[in-house]
């Protein structure tokens, strides 16, 4: 298919049609008649076809006579004016402001109409205005209106309230509506970013996705077979050197943006789609004593599009010949053009350099192509190749210091520069799915690894960068069991870590350490909490038995629907969990009772799993007894560190010490440990605010 290359026209300021939508239910009865009259004062001047106005309750009337509807319904009127619009025999306008004049009573829902919203966007050019009686209109209905059916970015106001009191005059109601009118009024007068188009374009070569709008003066592609008229004007194609050649950076520049989500076979593709299109639009250049050195730099320009378009994937100085590319493409003297061209075979270290840098890319290209097929996030698998990538590179860093030559110190740092923001992007961009000690010793390990590179960033000293590097080599992944807990992973780049204040839904989770010492203190603080949270719907909460001996052990308890599941890991039974109830996009109040430290490190750990792999939480504890209490109370620097969050609660009941010769409890002494077992639970459900579960 042939293309022309074009120049969109200058726009000009429009006065598009309003099309008034005046809210004819009865809580409207008020102000009705002064808005009809204000509206007819204000745009009386417009023709009949300048203009649209309508009466609505559940559907579109004339404005006259007032309906006086009990209720009324906006998605419905809606999606008839969007038909009405649809409808080209009927509306043959393209730019159109929608005035809604409402209090904002009626109901309305804008994905009902979305696709009604979406035809609009993309046939008109729509701006949308609303007159607010009173102060109680929904402002998401604007909002969703505006963000739904604008294709243009308009910088004005989109409501105008008019006050609504009692007290009010009619003589007052007339002057705000009048007020009201005559700003809107000015709005009408629109100058639009972009031409709305009834044909498709390009706005460059590399540009997948055609589109049928243009900003003013931008140059763009249309098919050669047809006449391109824009605001009544029949354009010409641009045969003007510096135009083209305008166009031909911008085509080459958005191949570079896309540059590091390409394979290498797709970045000689594009090249060489872009250089057959250009080729073309070169062909009918107007050529003068003028612009000869913009001549000459198309021509320049062709020649390096051909060069790479010919040039084999499996070329491993293409990379660094495409990254020269870039840097010189908007050079405006054609010897730094040519100098590509007639660049000299590099030397023995360059080329390793430029074939390190080529696999540091591929490496990390399929890397990122593995893991994207584990729906984003990082497998074992993952970890596996990127270990196997790792100590790939670093051992090729190595070999490069058998043949050192100084003056490539520079180069080296590049490299170095560029293989640590692949690996940054690799653990930054995606998201953790943590379950086992192994995975989380290899992001331990990983930790320490970032921490040496990136002080390579700016190592400049020779002999300290090799000795650095050798290190480098001797480490390995070993798989150490005794793993602390609270170690910090500073080093490793953040990834997606959800906002825990965004997270509008709650979820509580009461995790009981089943330990026989406990029974006393467990069975009474359940059957407070049973009470005290019984407001609080089954569906969002859970309580869940918690046994160490011989081995961990996670059961359900008081939900019929889980309670015979029980798993060995707290995270897996979370996992479980989040297919039915979707627990990674609620906030988990956690409550905790146990009285052993070495059991809530093992559990500690889960929970950092459980948090890595996007899980939220806010932790309250329920210690039992002062040594546990001292515990959590020395480590909560780093059990907030660790967690990234300052959310903990503690909550101490005192252990009794257990004697041959104790009397049992009596009445009073038992109603007294209820009641300060039933204090600590209040405590708790008004500090998670439960009563808004």
């Amino acid at each position: 298919m042939e293309y022309q290359l074009y120049q969109a026209p200058q726009t000009q300021e429009i006065l598009s049609v309003p099309i008034t939508l005046i809210d004819g239910t009865s809580s409207m009865n008020r102000e009705y008649k002064y808005i009809i009259q204000t509206y007819e004062q204000e745009f009386g001047d417009l023709q009949e076809n300048q203009r649209r106005q309508f009466q609505w309750s559940y559907d579109l009337h004339d404005i006259y006579p007032y309906l006086n509807e009990t209720r009324g319904n906006l998605t419905t009127v809606m999606a008839q004016l969007f038909k009405f619009m649809l409808s080209t025999t009927q509306f043959p306008f393209q730019y159109v402001t929608i005035i809604l004049v409402s209090d904002g009573r009626e109901q309305f829902d804008i994905n009902a109409i979305m696709e009604l919203c979406q035809l609009i966007k993309s046939r008109y050019s729509v701006q949308f205005l609303c007159i607010s009686i009173g102060n109680q209109f929904p402002k998401n209905i604007i909002q969703s209106l505006k963000q739904n059916i604008e294709n243009q970015d308009y910088t004005y106001n989109p409501l105008y309230q008019i006050t609504r009191s009692d007290h009010q005059s009619y003589l007052q109601i007339q002057q705000e509506l009048k007020l009201a009118f005559q700003y809107i009024r000015k709005l009408l007068a629109i100058t639009p970013q972009y031409h709305q188009l009834c044909f498709d374009i390009y706005t460059s070569i590399s540009t997948k996705q055609s589109q049928k709008y243009v900003a003013s003066n931008e140059l763009f592609l249309a098919q050669a077979d047809q006449k391109i008229i824009i605001q009544n004007q029949q354009l010409v194609k641009c045969d003007d050197p510096n135009l083209i050649l305008q166009f031909f950076r911008k085509s080459i520049e958005n191949t570079f943006q896309r540059y590091e989500l390409l394979q290498i076979n797709e970045i000689i593709d594009e090249f060489k789609s872009t250089f057959t299109l250009l080729h073309k639009l070169n062909i009918g250049i107007t050529q003068s004593e003028e612009n000869s050195q913009q001549l000459e730099l198309i021509q320049l320009i062709l020649k390096v599009l051909e060069k790479i378009a010919t040039s084999s994937p499996q070329d491993e100085a293409l990379y660094q010949y495409i990254q020269q590319f870039k840097i010189r493409i908007n050079s405006e003297n054609p010897e730094n053009i040519q100098e590509l061209l007639e660049q000299p075979k590099s030397d023995n270290l360059e080329d390793q350099i430029n074939k390190l840098q080529l696999q540091i890319q591929r490496s990390f290209e399929n890397l990122f192509n593995l893991n994207s097929q584990n729906k984003q996030k990082i497998s074992f698998d993952c970890f596996e190749e990127f270990r196997k990538i790792f100590t790939n590179c670093i051992k090729k860093f190595c070999e490069l210091f058998e043949n050192f030559q100084e003056q490539k110190m520079t180069e080296i740092q590049v490299l170095m520069t560029s293989f640590i923001t692949y690996t940054e992007a690799f653990f930054s961009s995606e998201i953790f799915n943590i379950s086992t000690i192994e995975q989380f010793q290899f992001l331990i390990n990983v930790n320490e690894q970032f921490q040496i590179l990136n002080s390579l960033k700016t190592e400049i000293n020779i002999i300290k960068f090799k000795n650095i590097m050798e290190n480098f080599k001797k480490m390995d992944f070993e798989i150490n069991h005794q793993i602390d807990p609270y170690i910090q992973l500073n080093q490793l780049p953040q990834n997606n870590k959800k906002n825990d204040e965004i997270l509008s839904e709650k979820f509580l989770i009461f995790l009981i350490d089943k330990n026989e010492t406990l029974k006393t203190y467990s069975d009474s603080l359940l059957k407070c909490y049973l009470e005290i949270f019984s407001k609080v719907p089954p569906k969002k909460r859970l309580e869940i038995n918690w046994h160490n001996n011989p081995t961990n052990n996670f059961k359900i308890i008081s939900n019929q629907e889980f309670e015979k599941l029980q798993y060995e890991s707290f995270k897996e039974l979370l996992d479980f969990l989040q297919d039915k109830l979707k627990l990674k996009n609620k906030l988990i109040h956690l409550i905790i009772l146990t009285d052993s430290e070495q059991y809530y490190e093992k559990l500690h750990l889960q929970i950092r799993f459980a948090q890595m792999s996007q899980y939220s939480f806010k932790i309250i504890y329920i210690s039992i007894g002062i040594k546990i209490q001292t515990y959590l109370e020395n480590y909560m620097f780093k059990i907030r560190q660790s967690l990234k969050n300052n959310y903990q609660l503690i909550k101490n009941i005192p252990k009794q010490l257990i004697t041959q010769d104790q009397k049992p409890i009596g009445e009073e002494q038992s109603k007294q440990i209820r009641k300060n077992h039933i204090r600590i639970i209040q405590e708790i459900a008004t500090h998670i605010d439960a009563a808004n579960f």
